[in-house]
């Protein structure tokens, strides 16, 4: 089952694009140095969208500086709240915290396991300790993953590169796992994955069964985790039947509210901007939903694939 989603390019002249999943697109560090920017420049209280691409370096908002800001909150550095950017407590804790800081550490690996590709792929390669050499993970990318092969040398550098940065790998050996020990002695005032309201929470699933794959994933926010156990010989075909199934408990157990902006027709009709690997270009969003991988989509007038909410910018109507 292919992680993100994409949307093809519509027009006269209608080709098949070639998109790869999300992901951020630069490495942990480099998204640190420009989120710091921002936030000696403008501290908690943050500021909006334009004035933070100025702060990290770029003189207007264009495609790279738009792709390198989504990787910002890709990484849960940044949110937005009321129309601004501001910092989360993640980021505040690696800007102010000592490196040697449980704090900080803990955050930093939070940070580099936030993109759910990144933490799913880490996952996958875990049990056997090793991610695999350059070639033969640009073949699983392209051939798993529907990776377009332009983008998949800087994908393994920025994966490695962020993994490398959070102290989860060195060169191609995985140096600690996602999950904790049973009996971790870790506990309230040590490394904590997230603080929730002033409490330490553990947001590892419970252990595995014999026999089979646990697959899990962080809802939006940050806060919450959807895990789901599959037998390790579960086949494409068995997933195609897990998609339907949960679809169905979608609308017996969706809570109210969960779909945004629907008109009477329970579809948005909004015009907007998506900023596409190919350019910008004008939309009509029909539709917000939740992805499978945890992450804001809309639905896009005339295309059969959603888009990442984070690319795309509704027009205000005058």
């Amino acid at each position: 089952m292919a992680i993100g989603k994409s949307a093809p390019v519509s027009g006269p002249d209608q080709r098949t694009k070639h998109r790869s999943p999300s992901y951020p697109s630069i490495s942990l560090k480099d998204a640190i140095e420009r989120a710091r920017r921002i936030y000696q420049a403008e501290h908690r209280g943050g500021c909006y969208r334009d004035t933070a691409i100025k702060h990290m370096g770029y003189n207007s908002a264009h495609g790279q500086s738009l792709t390198a800001l989504a990787s910002l909150k890709k990484y849960g550095l940044y949110e937005e709240k009321d129309g601004r950017l501001v910092p989360t407590d993640r980021a505040i804790d690696i800007f102010v915290r000592l490196e040697e800081d449980p704090r900080y550490i803990a955050a930093v690996r939070a940070a580099a396991l936030q993109p759910v590709i990144y933490n799913q792929l880490l996952r996958s390669y875990q049990k056997r300790g090793t991610i695999p050499s350059d070639s033969q993970f640009a073949a699983e990318l392209e051939a798993d993953l529907k990776f377009n092969p332009r983008a998949i040398s800087d994908f393994i550098a920025d994966f490695k590169a962020t993994l490398e940065y959070a102290g989860l790998l060195q060169g191609n050996r995985i140096t600690s796992t996602i999950e904790e020990p049973e009996n971790s002695q870790e506990d309230e005032d040590d490394t904590p994955e997230e603080n929730l309201g002033g409490r330490r929470e553990r947001m590892n699933p419970p252990a595995t069964p014999a026999g089979a794959v646990c697959l899990t994933t962080l809802l939006p926010g940050g806060r919450r985790m959807a895990t789901l156990y599959v037998p390790e010989e579960t086949t494409d075909d068995d997933f195609a039947y897990l998609e339907d199934w949960i679809r169905l408990q979608r609308r017996v157990h969706a809570k109210p509210g969960s779909r945004s902006g629907s008109g009477a027709n329970g579809h948005l009709e909004k015009r907007a901007i998506w900023r596409s690997p190919d350019g910008e270009r004008e939309v009509i969003v029909v539709g917000e939903q939740t992805g499978p991988d945890g992450r804001r989509y809309v639905s896009v007038k005339g295309s059969a694939e959603d888009v990442p909410a984070c690319d795309v910018s509704y027009v205000t109507e005058s």
